[in-house]
């Protein structure tokens, strides 16, 4: 029986209309959640029951007031046929099949107040066996969901030997990878959320890197529930360009000018990272500010370090971006690095899709949620002797890299730790100085209908309205830089991105691409 069978879920294009199931699963206000969520629980009975399934509640990293649910099929992503089938039964709710999965659903969720009532919610959907994991991130619950991870299909590893497991796979390839055991440290915002329980083992098992974590769960003057991405976590940090706001402590104790300690922040369900230094200013106003090594930095320092610890296998290395990734950068992957660089729609799907189409594929968005994929052909080579010792060595390396590495999903501990190493022989100083950034500037705008707005494939172009992306094509010929319009998948809005040589020009073609919205779409507002 379906409790909320009074009034049929339906997928909307707007906010009214009710939550949105598509590419990141369900988000939006948790009190408009449990329709959707039960749905999507018979919907997952669906699944062919040949398939291993998993579900995380979050909203990453969104308000605390919201919530959400990713999926995770054979710990990948939904696609194909299977995201269709989700798709169609979340529009259309059917009388729920019996439950045929003799596997059970892996469960976990991220600390927001409404995350157990919701998975509770679930459960009763989906109507099958289920193992509940509790707090984890979310590519710990892809992992722990794969068919391939150990003791899957039997589950003779309790929850605390998979989170063991997983610990203890992270140092050992980290370890081996360093190339001299010399002691670091490294700041952690943790952003009021589930990022201190899943990196605290590693502050106990790493031998070589000391983490020292803030804005931790239960955090001393911090209610962590409501104040989960409450001005800190990477979202905060790379949007704003300001350091994270330290819930009972004071930040900046941690600001000087001859401070080069290096500190990351993490999202809500720890699938996103970014790096930076805290600096001092001689602005009264302003005081401290950030260096900011994002998601774009972060892809081509692995690309960099991934060319030179496999030059004698000369692989085919790519790296896959958005139409949000700096200019610059792009730039220099292209001209210094000589990679092939594809651009992809958002989302992670997207990227993790285009990535597999090359021997290795680097993929990092700007907001820092990015992997490596390796193809079938290099999990192959990796499998023999050989007798060439700096093949021997590369291999080696490779391996490592391919252990720490989240093959499902970006995870922000493991490029944590792999920006850690890569980092090793060039520094922070050396990241710094690959280019520099264009200006750019991404605002959001209330329209009448945003589903009017059809892109391209990598969704830097308009196909529809007619006429509009030649009056875009003509903004930019005349002003200089880049700028593209897309609907956002999460948001009823239409999203504005300009980027140029200064903020001058940067200002400029936002203004008159706000004229082409209002002429096309109709603008109500900014938000």
């Amino acid at each position: 029986m379906n409790p909320f069978s009074s009034k049929k879920q339906v997928v909307g294009s707007s906010a009214s209309e009710g939550p949105i199931y598509n590419a990141s699963g369900l988000r939006a206000n948790a009190t408009d959640l449990p329709r959707a969520v039960y749905n999507l629980g018979v919907a997952l009975r669906s699944i062919p029951v040949s398939k291993s399934l998993g579900v995380m509640i979050t909203a990453s990293h969104n308000p605390w007031s919201d919530n959400g649910v990713k999926v995770s099929i054979n710990g990948s992503i939904p696609s194909g046929s299977d995201e269709k089938k989700i798709k169609n039964l979340m529009l259309d709710p059917q009388p729920p099949p019996p439950n045929l999965h003799k596997h059970a659903l892996t469960l976990g969720l991220d600390s927001r107040y409404s995350s157990l009532y919701l998975s509770r919610i679930l459960s009763l959907g989906w109507g099958g066996k289920t193992r509940f994991i509790g707090l984890c991130s979310t590519p710990q619950m892809h992992l722990f969901s794969s068919p391939s991870y150990p003791n899957h299909k039997t589950f003779n590893l309790s929850v605390e030997d998979l989170r063991s497991h997983w610990t203890k796979n992270l140092t050992l390839a980290y370890e081996s990878l360093l190339p001299s055991p010399k002691r670091s440290t490294l700041h952690v915002d943790c952003s009021n959320g589930v990022a201190s329980d899943v990196i605290y083992p590693l502050t106990q098992s790493l031998n070589y890197l000391t983490l020292v974590l803030h804005n931790k769960r239960e955090e001393r003057g911090c209610d962590c529930e409501t104040n989960l991405n409450e001005k800190c976590g990477s979202e905060y940090v790379q949007k704003n360009q300001n350091p994270p706001m330290l819930y009972g402590e004071d930040i900046y104790k941690f600001s000087s000018d001859k401070n080069n300690d290096i500190w990351c922040s993490v999202d809500g369900d720890v699938d996103r990272i970014v790096f930076y230094r805290i600096i001092s200013t001689s602005s009264p106003l302003s005081p401290i500010t950030i260096k900011l090594f994002d998601g774009d930095r972060l892809m081509c320092l692995v690309v960099k370090y991934l060319k030179r610890v496999t030059l004698n296998l000369s692989l085919n290395i790519g790296a896959v971006q958005t139409g949000y990734a700096n200019g610059a950068s792009t730039r220099y992957l292209k001209e210094e690095l000589k990679v092939r660089v594809f651009c992809t729609r958002t989302g992670v799907k997207y990227l993790h899709e285009a990535a597999s189409k090359f021997d290795v594929g680097v993929y990092f968005e700007a907001n820092g949620h990015g992997s490596i994929v390796f193809s079938p052909y290099v999990l192959k080579l990796l499998t023999f002797d050989y007798k060439d010792e700096k093949l021997k060595a590369e291999v080696k390396t490779l391996k490592n890299v391919v252990k720490l590495c989240n093959e499902y999903v970006g995870c922000a501990v493991a490029d944590m730790l792999l920006c850690l190493v890569a980092v090793d022989e060039i520094g922070w100083d050396g990241v710094e100085s690959f280019y520099t950034d264009l200006k750019s500037s991404t605002t959001k705008f209330n329209v009448l209908n945003k589903n009017l707005v059809e892109c391209n494939d990598d969704e830097t172009k308009v196909v529809k309205p007619e006429g509009m992306q030649g009056e875009l094509d003509g903004v930019m010929r005349e002003i200089g830089g880049r700028c593209f319009v897309r609907k956002s998948n999460t948001e009823d809005c239409v999203r504005i991105y300009a980027e140029g040589e200064d903020d001058k020009v940067v200002a400029v073609l936002e203004e008159r691409v706000r004229a082409v919205l209002g002429k096309y779409l109709g603008v109500k507002g900014k938000l």
